[in-house]
């Protein structure tokens, strides 16, 4: 008898366990059908059904919170999450038009995804934020919410104007995330936007950088890129991208309030609206050492470079051909050993300017010029070790003193036209090409070519 007991006992706890154990595992909506200003961590807050009765389980991450109004209003009234709320989704649809609040401290954590076509969610402070792996659409409703994205192949949508900030920080390897066409966001420049290796950010929307703020992209340890093909709007202070995300621009960028840009590399295709002044400092790094411009027609700003490679690293800095560029001579250019600096453009040092480039771990850096380089200047100055190899064109007229480390070779079809200029070459002066206007030139070379 003790022992039927017993299993009819183990019988009955096999099956509790079993209905649990289904009830996770099959887990749905939740629907609101909480008293006014109520929370969100209450059962009787929720229904298994839209309108329905409550004492449902709080949504977990398994559920999708459903705001729906409800049957007959049962449903339409004001709640508060004012505990960590855990879910698979929020839905929040166009029947419901009372008002969400996320009280400040209190994070929301969603696997999937966030649509709203209808009511108002509030978040009390922009640095509580709502985290999600999934998609943000935005239809219908008002939204202040600090949304941030943590996975991958994420799109942010809106059709209405959305009045909360939105960042990127996510650890996928190769993840695109986009802003979707139509959808104008505020970006969170309080925090660092992160992505891994190979992600990519598609902006086919609109992006503002609020004013006062420095729009920080990080990527370790490979590059990343945005890609631009709607607008995006500098109101800060300026972009640290470098040196691991660079910029495609095939849209519009209004950057006139920053007074400086460091990225990884930028290829300008659209319209970039910067001022002359502002400067733009491309950089590489250790894993990923490659860094350029490429632009049809004039860069508006500034260019200078700043790549620091540990000793034996390689890598190089471009600038494309077609492309027009003015030289930063305020700030030294920097490169590590081994380092291929080229010219396929025009290159042009303002009046006045003196051009000076700097090694960071004593090895030789390769200056090769297939382009032009307009020097209007009065000096130029190269790394120790660098050597200058011309393919192109270079005029210097009113250059006072030039001096190359690592040696100068003028090749065939190259031509340099110097002024009364002191040129020091360290190391071999190889010329086969056209070198005129050498009267008043003083050559020096502390090796023979």
């Amino acid at each position: 008898m003790k022992s039927y007991k017993k299993i009819l006992i183990t019988s009955a706890l096999v099956s509790l366990s079993f209905v649990i154990f289904s009830t996770k595992a099959f887990a749905a909506n939740r629907f609101w059908v909480g008293a006014a200003n109520a929370s969100t961590n209450l059962t009787s807050s929720w229904s298994t059904v839209s309108g329905g009765a409550s004492g449902a389980s709080v949504p977990g991450t398994s559920d999708v919170a459903v705001f729906d109004g409800g049957v007959a209003n049962n449903g339409n009234t004001n709640a508060k999450i004012d505990v960590a709320f855990s879910v698979l989704g929020i839905s929040i649809t166009s029947g419901y038009t009372q008002a969400i609040t996320q009280n400040s401290g209190i994070p929301i954590t969603m696997t999937g995804s966030f649509s709203q076509a209808g009511g108002t969610f509030t978040s009390v402070s922009t640095s509580t934020f709502t985290t999600m792996s999934g998609n943000f659409s935005l239809t219908g409703g008002t939204n202040t919410g600090s949304i941030i994205f943590n996975s991958s192949g994420q799109t942010f949508s809106c059709s209405v104007p959305f009045s909360g900030i939105f960042a990127i920080q996510t650890g996928a390897y190769n993840a695109t995330e986009a802003i979707g066409s139509g959808c104008s966001v505020t970006l969170n420049a309080d925090v660092t936007w992160s992505m891994s290796y190979g992600g990519t950010l598609t902006n086919n929307g609109t992006m503002t950088v609020p004013a006062g703020k420095t729009w920080s992209f990080y990527n370790n340890p490979y590059a990343s890129s945005l890609v631009n093909n709607g607008t995006i709007t500098n109101n800060g202070l300026g972009w640290s991208f470098a040196p691991y995300v660079s910029i495609a621009n095939n849209g519009t960028i209004n950057y006139t309030s920053g007074v400086s840009m460091s990225v990884l590399g930028l290829t300008q295709s659209g319209t970039l609206n910067i001022n002359p002044t502002t400067k733009v400092v491309l950089a590489g790094n250790y894993n990923y050492s490659s860094s350029w411009v490429s632009c049809t027609g004039t860069f508006p700003g500034l260019v200078s470079n700043n790549t620091y490679l540990p000793g034996g690293s390689w890598g190089s800095f471009s600038i494309s051909s077609g492309c027009t560029v003015t030289v930063d001579t305020s700030s030294t250019w920097y490169f590590s050993g081994g380092y291929t600096f080229t010219n396929n453009g025009t290159m042009i040092v303002p009046a006045g300017g003196s051009w000076s480039m700097a090694n960071m771990n004593g090895g030789g850096e390769p200056f090769i010029n297939n382009g032009t380089i307009i020097h209007n200047g009065t000096g130029l100055s190269l790394g120790s070790g660098t050597s200058l190899t011309n393919n192109g064109t270079i005029t210097a007229s009113s250059l006072t003193s030039m001096s190359i480390p690592g040696g100068l070779t003028n090749n065939s079809g190259g031509q340099i036209t110097l002024g009364a200029t002191t040129l020091t070459v360290g190391g071999s002066f190889n010329q086969s090409g056209t070198f005129s206007g050498m009267t008043g030139v003083t050559v020096f070379t502390t090796a023979a070519g």
